[in-house]
């Protein structure tokens, strides 16, 4: 289900509920989802009369929620997924062997430093066989096999099918893609564990958000819930991602949160320089929390629609990073509706 609002400046608020299954009746009761679309369009309209910020936020930031799973699936998966992207070549047509569309993989980073010390990360396609994210042979007829990617902070292996890498052995039985395509080693169900001693609750989570927030002279902190889904606005849509390929989209549901509880929407922000390194910047983590969502067939590509591609499952901890900057968004007048938002 999709929900859209148009603000009275004409900057559009858009948000998704989606329900991942193998079954139909696996499905929540009608009325449950009923309640969830109804809370679906609370929630975006509520966005669409949030304040702005006039002025860059650079700060702590808190991801909670879905949010949480967001940042993981969009600045470390891409580092684990281990297919060597194509080797172009030149003929007398000019440069091929990409085939039709770039392949933009080759965000890999074994041997390198993706998160603090004491994390880890596994993928493993049997963890949860009724999801539908779960897999026993992958597409090129490997068995699937649980893959321990990430130990003290450190890539360890990657995600890998049958195309070969130097630096590596044979498949883990990870090959995804569509039928008929080229096949990339990809995630399937991502589990990321901090450090026990980095593990926090919610509430301290947060007071230690404040806490850093203080020598930036703020009295709150930026809290975020929800990011937008990319397939559903235009492709122009800012991820701050520093030229390096891995970005954030902006949040759709973000609030100030202030010392005393108090929590006021805001909307129209876009994370500015992001890079792989901002995982690092993790200062502590909070409860886990999980998601499905629909990965697209290639990697680094965007999805049509939120139902398209493979669905894919994560389960990440809630997090606090040190320092990110987000800037404003100026919405295009000529979007500004006719009738006011009421």
């Amino acid at each position: 289900a999709i929900a859209k609002a148009r603000a009275d400046d004409g900057m559009l608020v858009s948000d998704r509920v989606l329900w991942t299954v193998r079954r139909a009746e696996q499905l929540p009761s009608v009325d449950a989802m009923k309640g969830a679309v109804a809370e679906l369009a609370r929630s975006v309209l509520a966005g669409a009369k949030a304040s702005t910020l006039d002025d860059e936020y650079v700060g702590p930031v808190v991801f909670e929620g879905a949010a949480a799973t967001e940042l993981f699936r969009h600045l470390l998966v891409p580092q684990l997924e281990g297919t060597p992207p194509v080797t172009p070549f030149d003929t007398i047509l000019g440069e091929m062997g990409q085939g039709l569309l770039p392949d933009s993989s080759g965000h890999a980073r074994l041997g390198r430093r993706v998160l603090p010390m004491g994390w880890s990360v596994s993928d493993d396609p049997g963890y949860a066989p009724t999801h539908p994210a779960s897999f026993r042979w992958d597409a090129e007829g490997v068995p699937a096999a649980s893959v321990e990617l990430v130990t003290d902070g450190i890539a360890r292996t990657l995600l890998l099918g049958r195309i070969p890498r130097k630096d590596l052995p044979g498949s883990n039985g990870h090959a995804r893609g569509r039928p008929g395509s080229r096949l990339h080693g990809r995630a399937a169900m991502t589990v990321i564990r901090p450090d026990d001693a980095a593990r926090v609750g919610r509430g301290d989570l947060v007071a230690k958000a404040h806490r850093l927030g203080h020598s930036y002279g703020r009295d709150w902190v930026l809290v975020v819930r929800r990011l937008v889904d990319l397939s559903m606005v235009p492709g122009d849509m800012p991820t701050g991602d520093e030229g390096s390929g891995l970005g954030l989209p902006p949040p759709v549901v973000a609030y100030k949160r202030y010392a005393d509880g108090r929590e006021v929407p805001v909307r129209g922000l876009a994370f500015a320089g992001v890079h792989r390194w901002v995982l690092r910047d993790i200062v502590a983590a909070g409860p886990q929390v999980e998601r499905s969502y629909m990965a697209p067939f290639r990697p680094g590509s965007s999805t049509f629609s939120p139902i398209h591609g493979m669905p894919t499952w994560i389960s990440a901890p809630e997090v606090v990073i040190g320092e990110m900057e987000l800037v404003p968004l100026s919405p295009d007048p000529r979007e500004r509706p006719v009738i006011p938002l009421h």
